[in-house]
């Protein structure tokens, strides 16, 4: 199918389609293909036609060296803290008259027109505008499409109590918009409700909805049944039979985090056998080692932490990182309060095989999804810069159980790193120019999407300087405010209005107007030593000479 949207997209290309999306498919083509000066191109003409949201953007991952080129990055600007907002040079040149209720926006090329429910989308039709048509900002399509989807949720419920009706592909449509809409929204309870009567075995419902109700039931502390749902979803002779290897995929991914492992390996190399997946192999590799995590590693129970630690590892070791993780969860309920915290399992492995497996980088040294994996096996000091490692990772665990496991990327990079206990911290001022800094409606997309190690390490400096801007404007109290609000489901722009009042783009804009007059590095008290405990010089560390 992406060969044939490819070869459409050509044909619509030469005979001088108005679609920005064909231009947008042709520049990932030739990005795919290292032909730099068609991405460019394509890139360039697509935008014009129809801006899109520069999130979309930056999580194709075929665009990044594109968006690097500087006449491409001085366009499609990712520091601006507003979308793009333009209209074509020749908009309204030629205008027509439109019924007196409708409702005009053009954005680029592009003319989006509403008459009641009904919608009309014209590429390229700026040019027909009706003179003072307002510009739309690249967004404004996808508010649109988000709002009708809540708006269809009271009418859907009501005939989602009868799974058949989605044979209907309009009826289909609208259910999968209403349903990721509720998500976006993380409205979770809704989303239930609307899905409760729905069956993995239905020919019609996509398997997407099940992922996102799924979701809903583990933030509803219905894991058992997430489980389930799951479970049958893969054995339903529906899902076999549409060969989505996309689908495949998403599901084996979410076995594994149930602890499926054989069951997501055997889902893995099916949707390998129908789409070919480079990474497949590495990622079975990993959900083996996961399985060995669980089934062959040593435990030592703590009050809040189950630590897996290898064999060949002391058990006194293993007692030493859940003394510390223990400390440092104390320490931490300064910053992250988290009344019932619920018991996370840390993995101790090996450097060679934390390396090998997980990573294949010196640059990533622990992780969080649910359990905390860190390379620490053999360490015989926890000085302030390993015992940061653990902290780190432990922030994760209590922002996602503080908040339910809803506050955005930026937010847990941002205070995990805030928290660490070192000398001092980097300050993105210090480092970049303004016309570097990446905006902050983007910083999610760009540390989960982001290919490019450097862009990545930008968006966590970034995140981290925020959190101290934060601090100096509304103090600690402002750090737990926005917890309160991401819990309560609230997302990036509308926590960052119950906080400051302001819109997105203008704390954004605020936060540099302070960054240009703070740009020295973050310095920090002292911190904790668990290095000098005495005792700590008589643990038999290792059982072998690894």
């Amino acid at each position: 199918s992406l060969v044939r949207h490819q070869v459409c997209s050509v044909l619509f290309a030469r005979v001088g389609s108005r679609h920005a999306d064909s231009y947008y498919t042709l520049a990932a083509a030739s990005a795919y293909k290292n032909r730099d000066e068609d991405a460019v191109k394509y890139l360039k003409q697509a935008w014009q036609l129809q801006p899109a949201q520069r999130e979309d953007v930056v999580s194709t991952p075929l665009f990044w060296s594109t968006l690097r080129k500087p006449d491409v990055a001085a366009l499609i600007n990712l520091s601006t803290p507003t979308e793009a907002t333009f209209a074509a040079t020749d908009a309204s040149s030629r205008p027509i008259t439109l019924p007196i209720d409708a409702i005009a926006r053009m954005s680029g090329d592009f003319l989006g027109i509403e008459i009641g429910e009904a919608e009309l989308l014209v590429p390229g039709g700026a040019v027909i505008a009706p003179r003072e048509t307002p510009v739309a900002d690249a967004s404004t399509w996808a508010r649109i499409e988000e709002e009708r989807g809540i708006l269809d949720y009271s009418l859907l419920k009501e005939v989602a109590r009868s799974p058949g009706a989605f044979a209907q592909p309009a009826l289909r449509r609208r259910l999968a918009r209403a349903v990721n809409a509720l998500a976006s929204r993380n409205r979770w309870t809704d989303l239930l409700t609307l899905t409760d009567a729905l069956s993995p075995k239905s020919e019609h419902v996509p398997p997407e909805i099940f992922f996102l109700r799924a979701d809903a039931l583990e933030r509803a502390q219905r894991r058992a049944e997430a489980k389930d749902l799951l479970s049958e979803l893969a054995r339903s002779r529906v899902l076999q039979r549409k060969n989505d290897a996309y689908a495949l995929e998403e599901l084996g991914e979410k076995l594994a985090a149930h602890d499926m492992f054989d069951a997501a390996v055997k889902l893995l190399d099916k949707a390998d056998s129908i789409r070919p997946n480079p990474f497949t192999d590495d990622r079975v590799r990993q959900l083996l080692m996961n399985k060995r995590l669980a089934t062959k590693y040593a435990t030592h129970a703590t009050p809040h932490f189950e630590i897996r630690y290898p064999d060949d590892l002391s058990q006194a070791a293993a007692a030493q990182v859940g003394r510390i993780m223990e400390a440092e969860f104390e320490r931490l309920q300064n910053w992250v309060p988290v009344s019932d915290f619920k018991r996370v399992t840390v993995n101790v492995v090996w450097w060679e095989d934390f390396r090998s497996t997980y990573t294949g980088s010196d640059f990533i040294l622990g992780f969080y999804t649910g359990k905390i994996t860190v390379p620490l096996a053999g360490v015989v000091q926890y000085v302030p810069e390993i015992v940061s490692i653990l902290s780190h990772e432990l922030c994760h665990a209590m922002i996602a159980q503080s908040t339910n496991d809803q506050a955005p990327r930026w937010f847990h990079e941002g205070l995990a790193q805030r928290i660490e206990m070192r000398d001092y911290h980097a300050n993105a001022f210090n480092m970049y120019d303004d016309n570097r800094l990446i905006a902050m409606s983007l910083l999610d997309a760009v540390i989960k999407g982001s290919p490019d190690p450097e862009m990545i390490s930008e968006g966590y400096i970034e995140s981290q300087t925020i959190i101290r801007y934060i601090e100096a404007t509304h103090g600690r109290a402002g750090i737990t405010r926005l917890l309160t609000a991401f819990r309560e489901g609230a997302d990036t722009e509308d926590a960052i209005r119950r906080l400051s009042g302001q819109r997105l783009a203008d704390f954004d804009a605020a936060l540099r107007a302070w960054g240009r007059g703070s740009s020295k590095v973050f310095d920090n008290p002292p911190p904790l030593r668990y290095d000098a405990d005495a005792a700590g010089s008589a643990i038999r560390w290792s059982r072998s000479d690894r």
